[in-house]
């Protein structure tokens, strides 16, 4: 969190500036004491951040490197992560589109690699879970359901539901702070 914070403010200040917002906020305060459930899911999440970061303001073949491996890596660990790995993909493919501000060779290689990742462990940890009746019962609003993934209204939908969770979730831990919401979100 130091690191992503690095981005915001000088270097001097980040430590306190990432103290400062975990005390701001109750709810992180309460969910530090599951450390073993949430430990990794923020650690990854936070270095997918700044590893995104570090592209979106400084792209260079080193913080695309940065990113694809903490990209494809993280999604090992943690499901969370994915939360923040679609939105900067989905946000440099729209720049790219736009004006192409960005490499597409260092992005396409990069969604190949993340891809490549993801394929690997949907063949080795959740395609089997896929086939399990209690996963598929549980997690119905969590997880895709593989078996409607040919129909684009449901990837829509889908995936305008996990956007909706991006925005809820943080306005959920930093609700008692609307103006560090709003930056957050905004910035």
């Amino acid at each position: 969190i130091y690191l992503l914070f690095t981005h915001f403010v000088p270097r001097k200040l980040a430590f306190i500036s990432a103290a400062f917002v975990g005390a701001m906020s109750d709810k992180l305060i309460h969910y530090s004491k599951s450390v073993k459930h949430y430990s990794i899911d923020v650690f990854f999440s936070a270095f997918v951040s700044y590893a995104g970061l570090s592209v979106i303001r400084n792209e260079t073949a080193k913080s695309w490197a940065l990113f694809t491996f903490i990209a494809a890596i993280s999604i090992w660990f943690a499901f969370a992560p994915m939360y923040i790995i679609a939105p900067y993909y989905i946000y440099i493919l729209y720049q790219i589109i736009r004006n192409k501000s960005y490499s597409l060779k260092y992005f396409t290689t990069s969604a190949a690699v993340f891809c490549a990742s993801f394929f690997a462990l949907f063949l080795y940890k959740i395609n089997g879970a896929v086939s399990n009746p209690r996963f598929k019962s549980d997690w119905s609003l969590q997880m895709m359901d593989w078996e409607q993934i040919s129909s684009l209204q449901y990837l829509f939908k889908f995936t305008a539901h996990k956007i909706y969770h991006v925005f809820a979730l943080t306005k959920y831990f930093f609700q008692d702070n609307l103006s560090y919401f709003l930056y957050c979100t905004f910035s």
